[in-house]
Order: C-alpha cells, then structure tokens, then sequence
C-alpha cells in the first residue's frame, strides 16, 4: 500500500488542470 501514491495522483491532476485553464484563457486572450 503506497500512502503517497493517492496524493500525487491528484496533484498532477489539479496541475494538469491549471495548466488547461491557462491555455483557455490565453487562447481567448488572442482570439
């Protein structure tokens, strides 16, 4: 069992969406 794995599951998965984020609002910026 692995505590850590969980963990660094969901911060990859909040970066990726930050990431997403910002690429909409740029894109939208130069639309």
């Amino acid at each position: 069992m692995e505590p850590n794995r969980g963990c660094r599951i969901h911060t990859w998965t909040h970066l990726d969406n930050a990431i997403e984020r910002r690429a909409l609002y740029t894109s939208k910026l130069l639309n």
